[in-house]
């Protein structure tokens, strides 16, 4: 599925650690802004490593929202369906 991403984090280290994981997973649109296509295993392991890494939301957080449309060049054109709060 297709997924954008967003971050707040205000610690370093944890924000360092994040965007590490992210880079791997997705590609990066704005600072703190990702987008990725994902299955369902993939936003779970997110899910679990933010979770774990941000101490359950108290450290920052993670919004994961979920898009209908294919990414394009048009990225600005993307409207969220749903999405996670972590």
């Amino acid at each position: 599925m297709q997924v954008v991403i967003c971050y707040d984090v205000s610690d370093n280290k944890l924000r360092y650690k994040l965007v590490k994981y992210l880079e791997k997973i997705a590609v990066r649109v704005q600072l703190s802004v990702f987008k990725a296509e994902l299955k369902a295993n993939d936003i779970s392991k997110l899910d679990k490593y933010a979770k774990k890494l941000l101490h359950n939301g108290a450290k920052g957080n993670v919004l994961i929202y979920q898009v209908e449309q294919e990414f394009t060049r048009s990225e600005q054109n993307f409207l969220p369906e749903s999405f996670i709060v972590m």
